[in-house]
C-alpha cells in the first residue's frame, strides 16, 4: 500500500512536467520576442513547473483516496483475500483462507457457481484513513463444517442462502456469540444444538425500527408490515410515531420480511428482511422516501 501511494506521484509529476513544457512552448509560440533562449528557457519551464507543483499535489491525494488495502471475505463461500484495488479494480490479491473446507462440505447445499460476493473482514486502508470492520464470518465458515449433526448444519446454510445482507450479517453475528464465543466449556455441538432450541422456542419480545430519509430525517407516518418467516401468523402492521418509529413485536430470532409503505400514495418504500436479535436491537431504515 505504501509503495502503490508512491508510485501514484509518477504520473501526476509527469502530466506537471507536460504541462510545463506545452504551456512554456505556447508562450513562445504567441510571444515570440519575449521567448528566452539557451538555459534560461529550461528555467522558464522549471518555474512554470513549480507552480503547477500543487496540481500534482491535490490530484495525487484524490487518487489514494480511492486506493485501498484490507482482508475482504466472500459472503458466500467463506474465502479471504488481501486486496489492494483502486476506484474498485483490484489490482493485487493474495488468499489467505481458500474456503475450500466450506465449500466441500456444503457443495450440495450452496450455489452452484457465484460471482464471489467480497465484505470488508478487518480493517481497510485507504488515503482517508482506516476503517475497521468485524469479520463476522469467521466463526461461520470455521464452525459450521465441523457439527455433527449434518442436517441442521445443511438447513442453516439453506436459510443463509435466502437472505438479504442485513439479516445474514445478524445471522451470523447471533451464531458467533450464542455458538462460537459463549459456549464456555460446553463442546462445539452442545452449544449449537441448544441455540437452535432457543431460535425454535419463537420467544415474543419487542423491537424498535426507525424509518429515516437518506440524510437521517425522520419520515412520520409510514407504516412498517411485516411476516414472520416459517410461523403460523398473519402480517402485522404498525404506523411509526412523528419521529418516524414503531414498536414491533415479534419472535426472539426469528426473521422477518419487512415492508415499509406509504399508505397516502400506495407506495412501498422498502422491503427487507430483518433478523431479531435477542438484545433488543433498534433497526435504522434509510430510505428514499421521494
Amino acid at each position: 500500500m505504501d509503495l502503490a501511494a508512491k508510485l501514484f506521484w509518477v504520473p501526476w509529476l509527469a502530466l506537471v512536467v507536460g504541462l510545463a513544457f506545452a504551456l512554456a512552448g505556447w508562450l513562445g509560440a504567441r510571444f515570440p520576442r519575449l521567448a528566452p533562449a539557451g538555459w534560461k528557457r529550461w528555467v522558464i519551464r522549471g518555474d512554470v513547473a513549480l507552480i503547477l507543483l500543487p496540481l500534482a499535489w491535490v490530484g495525487w491525494r484524490d487518487s489514494i483516496a480511492q486506493l485501498t488495502e484490507g482482508s475482504y471475505r466472500c459472503v458466500v463461500c467463506g474465502r479471504s483475500e488481501l486486496q489492494v484495488a483502486f476506484c474498485g479494480l483490484r489490482l493485487h490479491t493474495k488468499v489467505r483462507e481458500s474456503g475450500d473446507a466450506y465449500s466441500a462440505r456444503f457443495a450440495e447445499v450452496l450455489p452452484s457457481a457465484h460471482a464471489h460476493a467480497w465484505s470488508p473482514s478487518g480493517c481497510i486502508l485507504s488515503g482517508e484513513g482506516v476503517f475497521c470492520h468485524y469479520d463476522v464470518g469467521y466463526e461461520w465458515f470455521r464452525d459450521l463444517p465441523r457439527l455433527a449433526d449434518a442436517a441442521a448444519a445443511d438447513e442453516l446454510v439453506r436459510e443463509a442462502n435466502g437472505l438479504d445482507d442485513r439479516a445474514l450479517f445478524d445471522l451470523r453475528l447471533d451464531f458467533a456469540h450464542e455458538v462460537s464465543f459463549a459456549r464456555g466449556g460446553e463442546p462445539l455441538d452442545a452449544a449449537f444444538a441448544s441455540w437452535r432450541a432457543r431460535r425454535a422456542e419463537r420467544r415474543p419480545i419487542e423491537l424498535e425500527v426507525w424509518a429515516r430519509t437518506q440524510d437521517f430525517q425522520p419520515i412520520p407516518g409510514v407504516w412498517f408490515v411485516g411476516l414472520e418467516r416459517g410461523a403460523e401468523t398473519e402480517a402485522f402492521a404498525q404506523r411509526a410515531d412523528e419521529r418516524g418509529v414503531a414498536t414491533l413485536r415479534a419472535s426472539e430470532r426469528s426473521v422477518l420480511r419487512l415492508e415499509v409503505w406509504d399508505r397516502e400514495r400506495e407506495r412501498c418504500l422498502l422491503d427487507e428482511d430483518v433478523y431479531v436479535l435477542a438484545r433488543g436491537r433498534a433497526y435504522h431504515f434509510a430510505i428514499d422516501s421521494r
